[in-house]
């Protein structure tokens, strides 16, 4: 009859008791005690890495350095339009661009660099352009 919960170094349990979920109190991520936890612990992350902030920003700086200056990515053709994304120096997230199939002048869609610096973060995965290219799903 012992199945679940482990106690002391032994398993006691009846059948007919439910398992206890000790994180279920996570679940509301806006709840204030939940919030305070995460506060809680970023700052004690922040203190326990501090002495390693020279070596993450040289690690940083290293790994930046690898970087194209710039990476434009291939060319997607759609209906007079050619569609691209652009990185610029020491940037990991791109501008997504397009520009009239031959040349002229290129049109900024979404400038992710600008996103993240606004909202703290930015993300996108595929984009494509609906039929009147007039915008981005």
């Amino acid at each position: 009859e012992m199945v679940a919960s482990l106690k002391g170094g032994y398993a006691q349990s009846t059948l007919d008791s439910k398992p206890q979920d000790e994180y279920a109190w996570l679940a509301d991520p806006d709840a204030a005690v939940v919030k305070r936890q995460f506060r809680l612990e970023g700052a004690f992350f922040e203190d326990a890495m501090r002495p390693l902030l020279p070596l993450r920003m040289k690690l940083y700086s290293e790994m930046a350095a690898l970087l194209p200056k710039q990476y434009e990515g291939v060319a997607d053709e759609h209906g007079g339009w050619e569609y691209f994304m652009r990185t610029s120096p020491k940037q990991d997230l791109p501008r997504y661009i397009r520009r009239p199939v031959g040349g002229g002048k290129e049109q900024v869609l979404l400038d992710l660099v600008r996103l993240a610096n606004q909202h703290g973060y930015a993300a996108l995965g595929t984009i494509c352009p609906s039929a009147d290219h007039s915008m981005l799903a």
